[in-house]
């Protein structure tokens, strides 16, 4: 019985696969090269995990809350958050892309798209990108305050080349 509870929960795609005892998922999501990110929060820190499902993470690392931050621009037609990652010369940067798209006169029609993606920075270069095809505790800049993590003095840091 103990062994068939191991392998159910080792299963379940809804236990954080990499957050440690003390900390919880803040977000999750399943990329299009058919692996995952977490961010796993604790009190004074977040916690990041790069890898495929079901198997030990390829990449974590920890950073103070004050290490990561937040970026957030917005139009009229929509707008982006950031959450920044630091690790060495390399920015982990996941991204909320909302478009809004709305119609007035004979009729109302609005139409909202989010996309979230995780891409990977180092001198202000993207040199990877991959785009969210399943997400959990999606709502990041939700569940990790902007007051609990720093802001960035680089206003130029996530700009293409």
């Amino acid at each position: 019985m103990r062994y068939s509870l191991l392998l159910v929960l080792a299963a379940c795609p809804c236990i954080a696969w990499a957050c440690s005892p003390g900390s919880r998922l803040a977000f999750s999501c399943d990329l299009d090269n058919a692996k995952r990110v977490e961010i796993c929060q604790k009190p004074d820190s977040l916690t990041y995990a790069y890898g495929k499902p079901g198997q030990k993470p390829e990449m974590t690392f920890e950073v103070t809350n004050k290490q990561a931050f937040d970026v957030i621009s917005s139009g009229s037609g929509g707008g982006s958050d950031y959450l920044v990652l630091p690790n060495g010369k390399t920015m982990y940067v996941l991204s909320t892309d909302v478009v809004y798209e709305r119609t007035y006169g004979n009729g109302d029609k609005t139409k909202h798209e989010e996309h979230k993606s995780l891409s990977a920075w180092v001198n202000r270069k993207a040199v990877a990108s991959h785009q969210c095809t399943k997400v959990t505790n999606g709502k990041f800049s939700k569940n990790i305050p902007s007051h609990l993590i720093g802001t960035d003095p680089r206003d130029d840091l996530i700009t293409s080349p």
